[in-house]
């Protein structure tokens, strides 16, 4: 119960906030689980809760991205997942739950900023920005910022940005998949514990889902950088 109260309590929050935006759960959920389980636990557990209760986002955000954005960067993820998560396994548990925490304020810092990437990308841009999600997302699940920053100082409305942003995730998640898979990390004990989680994440989707509609564009964007 010392782990599980807490992991469940953090699971709901980042439910909400994932549901609502369509990311940002890695930056609530993986920075304080990874101080009560291992870092590579804390990912496994997130991935699985999120991989299987956001399916029911994907169709609808499938007929409403843009696709020429989304597939480069799919591009460039696929090729660093793997190197992402070599670091997961081979850096020392300390020294990565402090640079996780670092990572994730320095995500809010960028993104709190005001600064975004508003020239008009070209495909190996759009590649280059796939790629540090990709590092990010197989190292701790950290594939929001990256697209975030790139994404939302575009013009796109933020339907469509996060449209993007879950099909983007989406395509990943088989990515991040077979790479846990072969490096064997999808223990029983993390599967069960993740499985005893799902119900409260994925309520809290769903009620951040229901939310989203009622946020005009200003609204959604001040809610998304907090």
């Amino acid at each position: 119960m010392d782990v599980f109260v807490p992991l469940f309590l953090i699971a709901a929050l980042a439910g909400a906030v994932r549901g609502f935006t369509g990311f940002g759960t890695a930056l609530v959920f993986v920075p304080i689980a990874s101080g009560i389980v291992p870092p590579w636990q804390a990912v496994i557990i997130l991935y699985i809760i999120d991989s299987v209760t956001t399916l029911p986002l994907v169709p609808a955000a499938v007929r409403k991205c843009t696709w020429r954005e989304v597939a480069p960067l799919c591009v460039g993820a696929t090729i660093t997942v793997p190197i992402g998560a070599y670091f997961l396994l081979t850096v020392d548990p300390t020294a990565l739950r402090w640079a996780l925490g670092a990572l994730a304020l320095g995500s809010v810092g960028i993104l709190a900023s005001g600064w975004r990437y508003r020239s008009l990308p070209g495909s190996l841009v759009s590649a280059a920005v796939g790629a540090s999600s990709g590092f990010l997302g197989g190292l701790c699940s950290f594939w929001g910022p990256p697209i975030a920053i790139f994404w939302l100082g575009g013009q796109s409305r933020a339907e469509t940005v996060r449209a993007n942003i879950i099909v983007f995730l989406a395509a990943m998640s088989c990515v991040a998949g077979i790479t846990f898979a072969v490096h064997g990390l999808f223990e029983i004990h993390v599967v069960v514990l993740s499985l005893l989680l799902m119900p409260i994440y994925g309520c809290t989707v769903w009620v951040g889902t229901k939310l989203f509609p009622y946020a005009s564009e200003a609204v959604f964007r001040r809610v998304a950088y907090v």
